[in-house]
């Protein structure tokens, strides 16, 4: 069983993930905003993050970049830097798949996801 950080911030994506990595067997820490993602880094150890790439409910608003923000620090932390990362995002677009690719990403899941693959794909990364 992994521990596995979960950012979404949309509920329905959040409960479909959630419910794909808990059949798994997978232990998740589902956070929704900033202050849960920043506080879930600090009091956990992970083996993986799956990561949305937009938040929509931050103080200034839409941040399309704020999932890269997180891998971000993610990778600059120094028990996270080998660790796993995952974006599951709606974003179908070059720039955000090559800044994806730039951030280490294992994988880059375009929604909807298919359960089969993301299933597959994680069960995979997780073995490595």
């Amino acid at each position: 069983m992994a521990k596995i950080l979960l950012f979404e911030d949309e509920e329905p994506h959040g409960v479909f993930i959630l419910k794909l990595l808990h059949d798994l067997g997978h232990e998740v820490i589902w956070v929704k905003d900033k202050k849960e993602t920043e506080a879930a880094l600090e009091n956990n150890d992970f083996d993986l993050f799956v990561l949305d790439t937009i938040i929509k409910y931050l103080d200034d608003g839409l941040d399309v970049d704020y999932g890269f923000k997180i891998a971000e620090s993610i990778r600059n932390h120094s028990k996270f830097k080998n660790t796993p990362i995952v974006f599951v995002t709606i974003r179908d677009e070059r720039r955000a798949k090559e800044t994806a690719e730039k951030l280490g990403a294992a994988r880059y899941f375009v929604k909807p996801i298919m359960p089969s693959d993301f299933r597959k794909e994680i069960q995979k990364i997780l073995k490595k």
